[in-house]
């Protein structure tokens, strides 16, 4: 594996210096809509 190749297993944490795709734009109303994003629990709202 070349030396500057980074990989991820289940065991190891996320980047959090990061942006992730979460839910798409019909399935966000005003609301709390629950997602688990790198193995947390978040709420998502729209105002």
């Amino acid at each position: 594996m070349p030396k500057n190749t980074t990989t991820f297993t289940m065991n190891e944490s996320f980047p959090m210096n990061a942006w992730y795709a979460v839910a798409w734009d019909v399935e966000l109303k005003h609301e709390l809509l629950p997602r688990t994003i790198c193995n947390t629990l978040q709420y998502l709202f729209v105002l």
